[in-house]
């Protein structure tokens, strides 16, 4: 990833948030706490740190019943309703 200037931030994403100005990422990779207010709170977050253009991905969209702790589908899926 050197090519690409890329820095992994190991702190609660929060935290991170607050370091990276609204707009300056070409691209986001999102896999934090998978429940629903979690993962609104860094959809909400880090999309406005991406800037027009970019990509803004992630972890375990899935509705697999056997996992019901795993929320992210249906947020990511309102949150981009």
């Amino acid at each position: 990833m050197k090519p690409y200037q890329c820095r992994v931030l190991r702190m609660r994403s929060d935290e991170a948030m607050a370091l990276i100005p609204d707009g300056s990422l070409d691209f986001v990779y999102i896999d934090g706490n998978h429940e629903e207010p979690f993962i609104t709170q860094d959809l909400a977050g880090w999309s406005v740190k991406v800037r027009p253009g970019g990509m803004v991905a992630g972890h375990d969209y899935t509705d697999r019943k056997d996992r019901p702790n795993i929320q992210v589908k249906q947020s990511v899926d309102r949150f981009t309703q």
